[in-house]
């Protein structure tokens, strides 16, 4: 009854993500804050069914028509939303058998008042769990983009704007890359507290997965967390969690600004304008210490709360202030009051699909177009509050040159910005713990 519960919820999440818009990490924090959340086993298979459904569900709809003779967006969103947890269970998983599969979503089903359904249902998904059930996938010579899309579950128009900007090679090494279930989470040490060597250890006898970068020192690979909040060394503040490549863009900046930043006498001054959860701002403070007092802002007073209980658990209250202000609002106070400005604006988040798989399915080529002229309002706005020969760094957690390359060009030709250093990094199979990131870094003229 128990597993049988723990479908029924994975359903009704991806009801609420899929036709009311609702996020992944609302929708799991939803159900984790319960009356009655489910425990253990069930909840993993919970958050496994849910994560999993969303990460394949391109594939999934791609199986289910071609055995359907209905096409998946004019089936009933409840029907449609079974089909696909049921088909994610027979297709990628061996925990149920598939006859026991079938019979629950078929009960699904009829408990909802959908009891003339339940043939249907019944008959999709038993010639998908069919040994002799082939997929013809599209061919990759005809139809490349058809091929990359229903392969590794990715929409079709976002591989075709890869496809276009990269090329069939990098797209699909990138694809192969988001597609890895295995991605483990970078983390990064809080030498004002630990030495990593000590942190490393102490993760380990907590049954963390743990392997040293060899890129950062302090920084690690980890694995098999469980859940975070209940691990010693993340409530003492001994290590926060940001992906590599938003750490190569701080450290980056630091890099091409530090002759200006550290020949100075005072501390330097610091913005970060979307700042929550604050891995930036945590790990710029990280490296300078003393030597840097940074504002981090952030949009709403959930975010704001996020980045106070970071720093708070981290210790960096002293060297970081929080605030809640608008960064599309320019704040007379703030002009040229900077030195070093960190814009990391809101954008698709396409380069962290493989850990957001709900993302892939809620942006729109729209949504690209609207918030690349977002990001360059922010811009016109941020750029005031450098000081004359400071630096501003503009980065995205997204691939593309609409909200990347193209922003950046146009920055360093409207506004009074000289770009000295820009990055595109895509997801990599020769390192799983890489997502999508861009930067630039400018220094605004004299």
């Amino acid at each position: 009854m128990a597993m049988a519960n723990a479908r029924e919820r994975a359903v009704d999440s991806l009801m609420e993500i899929n036709e009311k818009g609702r996020l992944l990490s609302e929708a799991l924090e939803k159900e984790y804050n319960r009356l009655k959340p489910l425990k253990g086993e069930d909840r993993a298979l919970y958050t496994r069914l849910l994560e999993g459904t969303l990460q394949e569900m391109v594939y999934i709809d791609y199986c289910i028509e071609q055995v359907s003779s209905l096409k998946i967006k004019r089936m009933k969103p409840y029907i449609r939303n079974v089909l696909r947890v049921s088909s994610y269970q027979l297709l990628f998983m061996d925990r149920v058998p598939g006859y026991a599969a079938v019979n629950e979503a078929v009960k699904l089903v009829k408990r909802r008042g959908m009891a003339g359904l339940c043939s249907f249902v019944n008959g999709v998904l038993r010639t998908i769990s069919d040994e002799d059930f082939n997929v013809t996938l599209p061919d990759a010579a005809s139809d490349p983009v058809g091929f990359l899309s229903v392969t590794y579950s990715m929409p079709r128009w976002i591989v075709r704007m890869w496809n276009d900007y990269m090329g069939f090679a990098v797209c699909e090494n990138m694809l192969k890359s988001i597609s890895a279930s295995d991605a483990p989470v970078y983390l990064w040490t809080n030498e004002r507290k630990i030495k990593p060597d000590k942190l490393f250890e102490a993760l380990k006898k907590a049954g963390v997965k743990v392997e040293k970068s060899k890129d950062f020192p302090g920084a690690m690979y980890a694995s098999n967390l469980g859940d975070i909040r209940k691990l010693e060394a993340y409530q003492k503040g001994y290590f926060y969690i940001q992906n590599k490549s938003c750490g190569i863009a701080v450290r980056d900046a630091l890099e091409v600004a530090g002759a200006y930043l550290y020949n100075s006498e005072k501390p330097m001054k610091m913005l970060d304008v979307c700042a929550a959860p604050g891995g930036k701002s945590l790990y710029a403070a990280n490296l300078l210490g003393e030597r840097v007092r940074i504002e981090a802002r952030d949009i709403t007073e959930r975010k704001k709360q996020k980045l106070d209980e970071n720093i708070a658990r981290m210790g960096y209250g002293k060297i970081i202030n929080t605030s809640l202000k608008d960064a599309l609002v320019l704040n007379e106070d703030d002009i040229g009051k900077y030195d070093l400005v960190f814009v990391d604006a809101p954008c698709s988040g396409l380069g962290v699909t493989g850990r957001k798989p709900d993302i892939r399915h809620r942006v729109s080529p729209d949504d690209i177009e609207f918030l690349a002229g977002t990001q360059k309002d922010m811009l016109s706005v941020c750029s005031k509050y450098t000081v004359p020969g400071g630096y501003l760094v503009y980065s995205t957690c997204t691939v593309n040159h609409f909200e990347n390359s193209d922003n950046a060009k146009w920055a360093a030709e409207n506004l009074d910005l000289e770009l000295l250093a820009e990055r595109e990094i895509v997801p990599d199979m020769s390192d799983s713990g890489m997502d999508g990131f861009y930067y630039a870094i400018f220094r605004r003229n004299i």
